[in-house]
């Protein structure tokens, strides 16, 4: 059927998961190794400003 998004998961699944491992206690190890995290990226700079 056109127009028929693929049979990716819905995306609160997707965050859930995402939200799940990094509750594993990754983040903090991540942060605790004294990583830098500075050189991040914004969104909006990625996608563009929202209407």
């Amino acid at each position: 059927m056109p127009g028929t998004p693929s049979a990716s998961p819905p995306l609160h699944e997707v965050v859930r998961t995402w939200q799940l491992r990094a509750a594993a206690g990754d983040v903090d190890a991540f942060m605790d190794a004294g990583q830098d995290d500075s050189d991040f990226v914004d969104l909006d700079d990625v996608l563009g400003g929202r209407p």
